[in-house]
C-alpha cells in the first residue's frame, strides 16, 4: 500500500502473505478473496 507522494506504509513479502488466515482478510470489494495455502485466491473476470 502507498501513500499519493508513494511513500510505502504497508508490505508482504511472501512468507507473511502465506501465514494470513480469512480472518485477516478484509475485502470490500464484489471479488470474493479467498487465503490459499500459498497465495491469495482471487477470481479473475470483467
Amino acid at each position: 500500500m502507498q501513500k499519493s507522494n508513494d511513500n510505502t506504509i504497508l508490505s508482504y513479502d511472501q512468507k507473511a502473505l502465506s501465514r494470513l488466515t480469512e480472518e485477516n482478510l478484509i475485502n470490500y470489494y464484489v471479488a470474493k478473496v479467498k487465503a490459499g495455502k500459498y497465495s491469495l485466491l482471487i477470481p479473475l473476470g470483467a
